[in-house]
């Protein structure tokens, strides 16, 4: 799986029981807070999701100044706004992006099939399970421990089905751009800034007056520095110049070294270093030194490549997820794994039909609607067995196999390359032009109304 699983998997679905207890509603209150033409979302649903964006933030919280053990609402963000406000404006967004999809749903005919409902109900079999387990005797209780919300079963199932129907619509959009090579290639050329990316060294030198280096001396270092010619002579004069001022040796001088390598750098308009890496005039070995006189620092930067473009090339893969959550052990998933691809090579053994199984049972909400497929995987995208297993050497058309990683059991089916990593890069850009104005025209079709006083209603 990805490395960003977690994200891949509640994109645009926000199951996590990992909620805080952050807010406080009324029982019985289903009026809706957030709605469109067909659809709302209750009070109670909008405590959910504003739990939901807490439970991102609850982590990092603290090291932004903010007291937890007191009211959001009084402890100020920016501009007048507190961090109830803020959190209470993601929560709008998702809730937003939701209703927008589910109208859109509607007018193109996209319904809930058997997979989906399967999948939901799955889901609330899990939430009933864990409040079993937490010794709750109803899950109205465990939600309201859990979440601090007074959700019931039922309002739950409906924000599943919201959610699940809002992805799905989200990933039929998104699956419907599609793109010549002769697209793909002006795209680039129009825009290489964007897509093409440099490497270099640097070094920093800085006043200080615990080791006994005056602003001066730092400059002078900076520019001798400056003069070199050669990567080789980069380093060795950085690390020289480490062992030097590390008598005390707090410094780990290998760590100190290996900072020294800047690779994949972007372009940033109006930045100094991008502007000089990128120009029309950049050379490999060619140095610069920025100069930050107000706090004596010294920053030389020797190019070591010109800007380029990933070349690597990426793959495309089903996969079909089973894990012992669900099956009650390593052992019973691993079983099951087996059975389903017996069942696929007992059958037309295509892509095409397993991609019917995936649907069918794959445990990854984020590529169920695809038939397991995901597309254009770079390597290191993913988990190291799951990257291992694509990017076999071996590897051809049609194969097939089981690997285990941390999420559980993972069918795999290799239906080949994909684009260059490059012209990955660019599709990604041009699929957000073009999702961007088309979700721009579904907001004018469906609006959405937001009663502001009445989310102020949902307190910590």
């Amino acid at each position: 799986m990805k490395k960003t699983i977690a994200i891949l998997l509640s994109l645009l679905m926000v199951f996590g029981l990992a909620a805080c207890s952050k807010s406080d509603t009324n029982t019985g209150d289903n009026s809706f807070y957030v709605y469109s033409k067909d659809y709302g979302f209750t009070k109670n649903e909008m405590a959910y999701l504003y739990n939901y964006v807490y439970s991102q933030s609850a982590s990092y919280l603290s090291y932004l100044g903010v007291d937890t053990t007191k009211s959001l609402k009084d402890q100020e963000y920016m501009d007048g706004t507190s961090w109830f406000d803020y959190m209470m404006e993601q929560a709008v967004s998702y809730a937003k992006d939701f209703l927008i999809f589910s109208e859109t749903a509607k007018d193109r005919g996209i319904e809930l099939d058997e997979s989906d409902m399967n999948q939901i109900q799955e889901e609330l079999d899990a939430v009933q399970k864990s409040a079993k387990e937490a010794g709750f005797d109803t899950v109205d209780a465990f939600f309201n421990d859990t979440f601090g919300a007074s959700m019931t079963i039922d309002e739950y199932k409906s924000f599943l089905e919201k959610s699940t129907l809002a992805y799905k619509v989200y990933s039929e959009i998104e699956n419907s751009y599609q793109f010549t090579e002769d697209e793909i290639k002006e795209h680039y050329t129009n825009n290489q800034s964007e897509f093409n990316y440099i490497d270099y060294l640097v070094y920093s030198f800085a006043e200080d007056a615990d080791k006994g280096i005056t602003a001066e001396a730092a400059e002078k270092s900076a520019d001798e520095l400056a003069a070199v010619t050669t990567p080789e002579a980069f380093k060795a004069y950085v690390e020289n110049y480490i062992n030097g001022i590390n008598a005390d040796g707090a410094l780990d001088v290998e760590a100190e070294l290996a900072k020294i390598d800047a690779t994949d750098m972007f372009y940033t308009q109006g930045d100094e270093v991008s502007e000089w890496g990128f120009a029309a005039d950049a050379a490999v070995n060619k140095t610069l030194v920025t100069r930050n006189t107000e706090n004596h620092v010294y920053t030389v930067y020797l190019l070591t490549k010109l800007p380029y473009r990933h070349e690597a090339a990426t793959v495309n893969v089903r996969h079909i997820l089973v894990t012992a959550d669900t099956y009650g052990s390593d052992d019973a998933a691993k079983a099951f794994a087996e059975k389903v691809l017996d069942e696929w090579k007992a059958g037309d053994a295509t892509a095409e039909s397993f991609g019917e199984l995936a649907k069918q049972y794959t445990e990854d909400t984020g590529s169920s609607a695809t038939g397991g497929l995901y597309e254009n995987v770079a390597e290191g995208d993913m988990v190291q067995a799951f990257n291992d297993w694509i990017f076999d050497p071996a590897r051809v058309v049609g194969d097939t196999g089981i690997v285990q990683t941390d999420y559980g059991y993972h069918i795999m089916y290799f239906e080949g390359k994909g684009f260059d990593q490059w012209q990955n890069e660019v599709i990604s850009s041009m699929k957000q032009v073009a999702y961007s104005a088309d979700y721009s025209e579904l907001q004018k079709k469906y609006p959405v109304t937001v009663e502001t006083e009445k989310l102020n209603e949902i307190v910590e």
